[in-house]
């Protein structure tokens, strides 16, 4: 993965795995071009939304890619200017390619998620600790109280997070044993 991504490695396997999943099971768009992202930074396949053949490896080129799927959206607001963001930040203008606004939305998602600027992935991932384990309920409790949650609250809420995070994470394991060469 490029210098430039965010999110640590593991989070972005668990996200492709689980796009890829939720893609092939119910065709969303959205999850389709999370995993055109992924394809993109591992140099396997163009840029989802511009066709660039290379560039994922320059911070700059995500931007402009960001700011092109952005311009796809269909979200009612007026798009981005993406010719003065490719001058301003000095990369080729390349118009984007036909792609439908759930497949743009879903690019959007991923790349202001592995850019860092949202927190939250565009779905829902393991919760894992730094070292890639699953984190277990005592630990999700623990940073849940941590954050001022109050302690009855907390625990309810741990002992879902902690079933559903073991449950993703099973389903990513399933999902990256079928899929070797693309993980």
């Amino acid at each position: 993965m490029p210098g430039w991504v965010v999110p640590a490695p593991v989070e972005l396997r668990d996200l492709v795995c689980l796009a890829f999943r939720h893609h092939a099971a119910h065709g969303t768009r959205e999850a389709a071009g999370i995993v055109a992202v992924a394809g993109w930074l591992r140099g396997q396949q163009p840029a989802p939304v511009t066709a660039r053949s290379n560039g994922a490896e320059v911070r700059d080129v995500a931007l402009v890619e960001l700011c092109a799927a952005e311009c796809l959206v269909d979200d009612g607001r007026p798009p981005p200017p993406l010719h003065d963001v490719c001058q301003l930040l000095e990369v080729a203008y390349r118009k984007p390619v036909d792609v439908d606004p759930g497949f743009a939305r879903g690019v959007w998602l991923a790349l202001r998620w592995v850019l860092g600027q949202e927190s939250r992935p565009p779905l829902d991932l393991p919760i894992r600790r730094p070292d890639g384990a699953v984190m277990g309920e005592v630990e999700i409790y623990a940073e849940l109280v941590s954050r001022g949650e109050p302690a009855p609250t907390a625990r309810a809420a741990a002992k879902a997070l902690a079933a559903d995070s073991l449950r993703l994470a099973a389903l990513v394991e399933e999902t990256a044993a079928n899929m070797p060469d693309y993980i």
